[in-house]
């Protein structure tokens, strides 16, 4: 690659160096990115109460369904990018880039056509509890309505990351962040909206981020071969082909975890209001706790990605052993913490006895799911960087339907756990994607497969 490109070849040079390089100003950015809802949710709880908190929590999820819908494309492009980084092919990053936008700027209409009318049949499958249920209604229609920015953002920063620059979408998104934040105390805090004040919030501030990210993409076009004009938005069959053959297992495998994990939350909204909140926060403190491995695992699955196209598996191999000790550590401290001092942890969003007792029964199962989390990064860099979007699809499959949902209602229901068993079983089940990971991994077969070609040896 030329000086004058935006690409980061990590083919060469040191492992840790790289994975901190890419991965600390990524992990900044995810943080921040997490902010979006987690600010959401303590600024309602605080200034609205339980039931505004349990709407916006509750519905966060459902809105997060649809962001990692599209985010499964994005990381799609992101890893054919990076492939062909690792190829030095720039008129074929140029073709991807072009699919990738003109795929998710039309696949967001339609979530947004599908989200706003299917609002109401939404809220009744999360079984939101009565006194939420029209908060819950506005903060989704109003979120659903920006989804062109949210998945346009995926979009910008898959291409910068698969390029190996993640330092550009943390200043996008740091921008953003800000932004909620201030708007949030605004129309919460000051002019009292509600929830709908905090979507409001979240929509605009999402919409600032493009806008800069474009600007900067538009100016700097030549540095990566992509003009911006008409023509090139115009997807070539080749290249949507292979974003869509990559793309669908990957958003359906994200889309099937977190539809799981929204099932889980339908059944423990049952239990009431305070449970539901309950439930939110939890999921709330376990996207934070995320941050670190899937900061960590998009790292290594560009690194692995750009290595196993330049034929260095023994460099994969070193990678994947980094991804593990950062991640492993990472997951069992988050663990720790949780298990020792829920209250305090529940008490940020919402100080309520009711809410305080139900973190305190949440904390042995929420241990058992951090560390779930860190290790399983060190598949997803492994699956996601080849582009073995099948297999990952297939773990994804497992864990949610199978394991997530059939453990819980096991748990749950016949052994007689109740919501703790909702929790339990949930936390089990994180485990499946990294046993089948490994196993893959053990068996040699991911040093042959190919992603940019038709060949499948994998």
């Amino acid at each position: 690659m030329g000086s004058k490109t935006m690409v980061r070849n990590m083919t060469e040079g040191s492992i840790p160096g790289h994975m901190v390089r890419f991965a600390l100003p990524l992990m900044l950015a995810n943080c921040l990115q997490a902010l979006y809802t987690t600010v959401d949710a303590i600024v309602v709880g605080r200034f609205v109460g339980t039931a505004g908190l349990s709407a916006v929590a509750t519905c966060g999820e459902l809105i997060t369904f649809y962001s990692l819908m599209a985010m499964g494309f994005a990381s799609a492009g992101q890893i054919i990018i990076a492939q062909y980084v690792g190829r030095d092919d720039i008129p074929a990053i140029s073709k991807t880039i072009g699919a990738l936008f003109t795929f998710l700027f039309g696949f967001s209409l339609v979530c947004t056509a599908f989200s706003i009318s299917a609002v109401r049949w939404q809220m009744r499958m999360l079984n939101l509890p009565p006194e939420a249920m029209a908060d819950g209604v506005r903060y989704t229609v109003i979120c659903s309505a920006g989804f062109v920015f949210t998945f346009l953002y995926n979009a910008i920063s898959a291409v910068l990351r698969g390029m190996g620059d993640s330092r550009r979408p943390l200043v996008f998104v740091a921008i953003s962040s800000v932004t909620n934040l201030i708007l949030d105390l605004v129309f919460v805090a000051w002019f009292r909206w509600g929830p709908a004040g905090a979507a409001v919030a979240t929509t605009f501030s999402q919409a600032v981020s493009v806008v800069i990210s474009l600007i900067y993409l538009y100016r700097r076009r030549d540095a990566f071969g992509f003009d911006f004009r008409l023509r090139s938005f115009r997807p070539e069959a080749e290249y949507l082909k292979r974003l869509l053959r990559l793309g669908v297992p990957m958003a359906c495998q994200f889309a099937a975890v977190l539809l799981s994990i929204v099932f889980i939350a339908s059944r423990v909204n049952v239990y009431g209001v305070a449970a539901s909140a309950a439930n939110g926060v939890a999921n709330k403190l376990e996207n934070i706790v995320r941050i670190v491995p899937n900061s960590i695992a998009t790292a290594g699955s560009a690194m692995v990605a750009q290595n196993i196209a330049a034929k260095k598996e023994k460099r994969v191999i070193q990678i994947l052993l980094c991804t593990l000790g950062v991640c492993g550590l990472w997951g069992i401290l988050c663990g720790v913490c949780l298990y020792t001092m829920p209250e305090r942890l529940f008490s940020f969003f919402d100080a309520s006895a009711e809410v305080q007792a139900y973190g305190q029964m949440y904390a042995p199962a929420g241990l058992l799911g951090y560390v779930g989390n860190g290790l399983r990064a060190v598949s997803n860099a492994l699956l996601n960087g080849i582009g073995f979007a099948s297999l990952s699809l297939i773990s994804g499959l497992i864990d949610s339907v199978l394991a997530r949902i059939g453990l819980s209602l096991l748990l749950a229901n016949g052994v007689g756990m109740g919501i703790f068993g909702y929790w339990l079983g949930s936390a089990l089940a994180g485990y499946i994607p990294v046993i089948i990971g490994v196993t893959y991994f053990l068996s040699g077969r991911w040093k042959s497969y190919e992603l940019l070609s038709d060949k499948r040896k994998g």
